[in-house]
């Protein structure tokens, strides 16, 4: 049995499931940029919970039927009369939470 395979079959017995399909992307980074055996754990012991992490956010929208991501950047303020630009700029710095004032 070849290395490769023992390890996939140690991730999926430890349900390491999104490192099982990760190995190979993480092998060739390894090689192609000399980590060392502790860096390449690091490397594969910290994209498990950033993927299950990513996943859940993923599912939490769905089952939330947002119909699509919306970004700040995105927003139309041409069309917003009630709030301005440089007022939503001013939230965004959050200083009413150190304040504490009610918004």
């Amino acid at each position: 049995m070849s290395t490769f395979k023992y390890a996939t079959q140690l991730c999926q017995h430890l349900k390491l499931s999104t490192l099982v399909e990760a190995l190979p992307a993480l092998l060739k980074t390894a090689e192609e940029n000399e980590l060392t055996y502790l860096q390449y754990t690091e490397l594969m012991l910290d994209h498990e919970p950033k993927s299950r992490n990513l996943k859940r956010l993923a599912m939490n929208r769905r089952k939330a039927l947002m119909p699509t991501e919306k970004y700040l950047e995105s927003f139309g303020y041409k069309h917003q009369t009630t709030i301005t630009k440089r007022q939503i700029n001013q939230l965004l710095d959050f200083n009413f939470v150190d304040n504490r004032h009610n918004l």
